[in-house]
């Protein structure tokens, strides 16, 4: 089975700060093929419950629509040129979904790809708008994180995100999750070194080998 590209970014900012948490939505391994309406909610790995509806279709052509579909562990969106549509994904999610007081919480997005459109994201929960984001189009093969208010996914209930784009716009996503620090678990002592510090020691250890062989 292939390893989902969320689950090493996941861990990647995981092994960052020994107080971060992660938890998988959907790694849309659980089918759902739809191009018109409303498909039938399909469990995921994780156990939630997922549905997929595309409506508000226009300019389809016989042989020129928009599909929304759930295959082989990837969501995708593709509309025809000159086609445009509006994506809703839902989940019901419980609650104590992240420790409670958790901070920096995030949603985080494995992108395989967008066209040159720019995606809109409008999520909202228990039918109350939560937040609004875009994907950049010609995003490819990208791990995005867009932050949310802390608390807001404490209780259970529906969390639905919204996709629509620009005319034509396509868009596949390997994996949806969320990133948190969790309250309870204190962090290392000693943190790993961030991005600038490792590098001035990576130059620094250049400089050495240089001047040894100088000598």
């Amino acid at each position: 089975m292939k390893q989902k590209l969320i689950v090493a970014a996941l861990a990647a900012m995981s092994s960052l700060a020994a107080n971060a948490g992660t938890v998988l939505i959907d790694d849309f391994s659980a089918p759902a093929v739809g191009a018109y309406g409303v498909t039938s909610a399909a469990p995921t790995s994780t156990d939630y419950g997922r549905t997929l509806e595309i409506s508000n279709i226009t300019g389809e052509t016989i042989f020129n629509t928009a599909v929304a579909s759930v295959q082989g562990g990837l969501f995708s969106v593709s509309n025809g040129s000159g086609v445009d549509s509006t994506v809703t994904l839902s989940w019901n999610v419980a609650a104590g979904l992240v420790p409670s007081g958790s901070s920096d919480l995030s949603f985080l997005f494995t992108v395989v790809q967008s066209d040159g459109n720019p995606t809109n994201l409008d999520f909202s929960f228990e039918g109350s708008p939560l937040a609004a984001f875009a994907i950049p189009g010609g995003t490819n093969g990208a791990d995005l994180t867009f932050g949310i208010a802390d608390g807001a996914l404490d209780g259970g209930g529906t969390l639905s995100l919204v996709i629509n784009g620009a005319t034509g716009w396509d868009l596949t996503l390997d994996a949806f999750g969320l990133a948190y620090t969790d309250p309870d678990v204190t962090p290392p002592l000693n943190p790993i070194p961030e991005p600038a510090t490792l590098a001035l020691v990576g130059l620094g250890l250049l400089g050495a080998g240089a001047l040894r062989r100088r000598r």
